[in-house]
């Protein structure tokens, strides 16, 4: 049998994760007899048991968190056998099993760095979603997670007869989800801006979304990373390959001000004075020089006009919680998004990237392009280009 060993089924970012899951899961509960589980395949670190919790979380559903890798002994999984008041053995259950009817999620988390003994009884857990000690409860579904077969990992391969008792999908990255995801999680913004910037360092061996959340969190109780420079390059470096980290060091040297966040941006009060400047700033500084280089240094370790990619990033994060704005709060949204849309710094392609977005994504994005100074400016924009 031939297969990848590196991805099987689609390969789904986790926005688009979600709403498959959604559907297998529909799918199984309108055929409860002839559940199929779903195996999430992905690299280390890419956040595949975020992604399932979060989606069980939006449903409102109940879950149950089990790492097959833990268990030494099939009584470890089945429960432990003892003699009931007939003489027969059976077996106490695990006090993991849930007991209470679903809807619910099992997750089987690595499955596939558990022993080949207990791959061999999980078989019929996936296909029948019972053991022979146990059950699954009514409207119960299961999710596994793997990594890739091959390389590094110290996995046990699935057979043919395990792959066909699941549906499989395979998570990648995609900055602009990881973004948003961030942001939702009080992830530091500068640490948000630095993804942004260098995108395609994600995925060595030890430069992952865990590890660099890791990082973030262990450097937001320092409010300015250029004073306590040596502190972060120790959990730069504890944290990220060497080249991630290096990269990190200098974004941390050139970085002036991380970008605001997309609620900083539609709710501050004083948007002309404490927003502007710093987007201003982060435009004007990191801008392309004429002759291609900013500022004579290396461009692969300052990356110039890098920054304006993160801004056009930022801009769609914008619009995205901007189409969820409602009440009072969407007076103060549009006089900040206009003041944003007119300002005389922003590049006339992002400008109109901007209002395409922020139209797409709902009514007050159509208001703001209807207002006439920014339909003006746009206008003029348009002609330009």
């Amino acid at each position: 049998m031939s297969r990848s060993a590196t991805s099987l089924g689609p390969r789904l970012t986790a926005t688009e994760l979600a709403p498959f899951l959604r559907a297998v899961f529909e799918a199984n509960l309108a055929a409860p007899d002839a559940r199929t589980p779903v195996c999430i395949w992905g690299t280390h670190g890419i956040g595949k048991t975020e992604s399932v919790e979060g989606a069980v979380r939006e449903l409102g559903w109940k879950f149950q968190y089990l790492a097959p890798a833990q268990f030494e002994e099939m009584g470890d999984f089945l429960g432990m056998p003892r003699v009931d008041s007939q003489g027969r053995t059976v077996y106490a259950t695990p006090e993991w099993v849930p007991t209470d009817e679903g809807p619910g999620v099992l997750l089987l988390d690595d499955i596939n760095r558990a022993d080949g003994r207990i791959l061999r009884g999980i078989m019929q857990l996936l296909q029948r979603h019972e053991t022979v000690a146990w059950a699954l409860p009514k409207g119960w579904q299961i999710v596994a997670t793997a990594n890739p077969e091959g390389g590094d990992y110290a996995v046990t391969a699935l057979d043919p007869a395990m792959l066909t008792r699941l549906l499989h999908c395979t998570l990648t990255f995609d900055v602009r989800a990881w973004a948003r995801w961030a942001e939702a999680a009080g992830v530091d913004p500068r640490g948000i801006d630095f993804v942004l910037a260098y995108p395609e360092l994600i995925g060595a061996e030890r430069t992952t979304p865990r590890t660099l959340v890791q990082l973030f969190r262990f450097l937001a109780r320092y409010p300015d990373w250029k004073k306590e420079a040596t502190t972060v390059a120790y959990f730069a470096e504890a944290c990220l390959d060497r080249e991630t980290a290096a990269a990190f060091l200098t974004f941390v040297r050139r970085q002036g001000s991380p970008l605001p966040t997309a609620a900083e941006i539609l709710s501050a009060e004083d948007f002309a004075t404490r927003i502007l400047p710093r987007l201003e700033q982060l435009v004007r500084a990191h801008a392309p020089a004429p002759d291609g280089d900013a500022d004579g240094e290396d461009d692969a370790e300052n990356r110039p006009g890098r920054d304006v990619d993160a801004l056009l990033l930022l801009c769609q994060r914008v619009a995205e919680v901007a189409a969820t704005t409602r009440g009072n709060a969407v007076s103060r949204a549009f006089s900040n998004l206009k003041a944003l849309l007119i300002a005389p710094f922003l590049p006339a392609d992002l400008r109109l990237i901007f209002a395409r977005e922020l139209t797409a994504k709902g009514a007050l994005g159509k208001r703001l392009v209807g207002d006439p100074e920014v339909a003006s400016i746009l206008l003029a924009g348009s002609l330009d280009g």
